[in-house]
Parts: C-alpha cells; structure tokens; sequence
C-alpha cells in the first residue's frame, strides 16, 4: 500500500515533468547528441539479451527513489523534533 502510494506519486511527478516538457514544442536538437544516443542505443540492444540492463535500471531507480524518501523522512522528523512546544 506505502509502495503503490509512492509508486503512484512518482508517476505523477513523471508525468508533469512530462507534461511541461511537451508544452515546450520542438526543441531543436543537436544532429550529434542524437546520433551519439542512436549508436549506444544499438550497442545496448544486443547487451540487453544477455544482462538485462532495463531491469537493473528499474531497480535502480526504484532503490534511489526508496533511499530519497526515506532520507525526507528522516529529515522531517527531525525538524518535528525541533520544536520546542512539541515534546
């Protein structure tokens, strides 16, 4: 339930990124950074059959995403600790 809470949020928080991004229209783009982002994309490709970067990179991002909210946590509990009229 925490984790589809959280899961849920950072859906939200991808999709306005997402959103103000494509209320930019076309950026023009550098023909190099694209073709650069093309080959690794086609050297990564045949990679991905035998180690499965797409999963490490969920769980990666998952664990950072676990990591940053816990350290928010954290630091608001602390900060709640702070003040003297509270305890």
């Amino acid at each position: 339930m925490i984790t589809t809470a959280l899961l849920s949020i950072l859906i939200a928080l991808i999709n306005a990124i997402l959103f103000l991004f494509a209320q930019l229209g076309n950026i023009p783009s550098n023909s190099t950074i694209v073709s650069s982002i093309t080959t690794m994309s086609s050297y990564l490709s045949p990679l991905n059959n035998i180690l499965p970067l797409s999963t490490i990179l969920q769980i990666l991002i998952f664990d950072i995403t676990f990591e940053t909210s816990f350290l928010a946590y954290q630091f608001i509990r602390w900060a709640y600790q702070k003040i003297p009229f509270i305890n």
